[in-house]
């Protein structure tokens, strides 16, 4: 499982494409947990509890399974298939209709599919995309593309990422959070350094480039890994 911390910051929100000034801080932590059914399959969980200058409450908890399709073994690496099924849902009594609220209280269905390469020597290259169908409050469809690349050892791991999200039908959000449906263009980058075999500490950032409905925030965030 791993539990992390994470600092959020905007000074600058995307009412559709336009930006306006606009400030929030968010802070959270989370709690990951993955359990291995066999060798194919993985249950994932995760649980965050999230907190600004004017509400704290658990947000929006997500189950997942992620099995793996297949594996290809190539002379210099690996290819391995693996899909993800999960739901979205809103576990804490938060105001989504605050000034600044926390969430939308959402209930989301998420497919994902990912192909990743990891070569022999350690370096990765992977590309996952699917959809995420918003069920309530209003029904969205949005389309996820995620890129990512970095090298894995045996004490450490580094990647860099790009993440993309656009929502099929969007409308423009006259209130922070209205639920109109976003999109965005995030990079971000992680560190993970094993300290002991069971134990390891993780150090990770991320910037929004572009966006619509959303806030043009930096975040920062630490954590724990323990196996």
């Amino acid at each position: 499982f791993a539990l992390t911390y994470s600092y959020e910051n905007y000074n600058e929100y995307w009412f559709g494409s336009t930006l306006e000034d606009r400030e929030l801080t968010t802070e959270s932590a989370s709690l990951f947990i993955a359990h291995g059914l066999g060798d194919r399959f993985n249950l994932i969980a995760s649980v965050p509890y999230v907190w600004t200058e004017s509400e704290k409450s658990f947000q929006d908890a997500i189950l997942a399974i992620k099995f793996r399709n297949g594996e290809e073994e190539y002379n210099h690496g690996t290819l391995s298939k693996i899909t993800g099924i999960g739901f979205s849902f809103p576990i804490g009594n938060y105001d989504k209709d605050a000034d600044n609220p926390i969430g939308e209280k959402a209930v989301s269905f998420i497919v994902r599919h990912l192909y990743q390469y990891k070569s022999n020597q350690g370096w990765f290259v992977h590309l996952q995309s699917g959809i995420e169908f918003k069920l309530v409050p209003i029904s969205k469809l949005g389309l996820p593309i995620v890129l990512r690349t970095g090298f894995a050892a045996r004490k450490f791991y580094i990647d860099g990422w790009l993440d993309f999200f656009h929502t099929f039908n969007g409308g423009v959000n006259q209130t922070v959070s209205a639920g109109e449906g976003s999109q965005f263009l995030k990079l971000g980058g992680t560190f993970y350094y094993s300290l002991t075999p069971r134990f390891g500490a993780l150090i990770g950032g991320a910037h929004y480039l572009l966006g619509k409905n959303i806030g043009k925030a930096s975040r920062l965030n630490v954590g724990m890994v323990v196996k």
